[in-house]
């Protein structure tokens, strides 16, 4: 899998030694990609939102391939 777009949107503060709770996701899977969405806490206040989109290249020819069944489930 290939990371293909990060999307980040900072919404509230995080300093050092705030317990940062990430909440994860699965947006969309097709059968090339999968777009996961995450969403970080400090306590119950939202400090940020983000996105990633991984597509699945075939290893020899960088070309765009089918996720393996393992991830779809097939």
């Amino acid at each position: 899998l290939t990371v293909a777009a990060v999307n980040v949107r900072y919404l509230g503060p995080v300093r050092s030694d705030d317990e940062l709770r990430i909440e994860v996701t699965l947006d969309r899977l097709t059968e090339r990609s999968i777009q996961v969405h995450y969403d970080a806490f400090v306590e119950d206040a939202r400090a940020a939102e983000a996105s990633s989109r991984y597509v699945c290249l075939d290893t020899d020819s960088g070309e765009p391939a089918s996720l393996p069944d393992e991830i779809t489930g097939d």
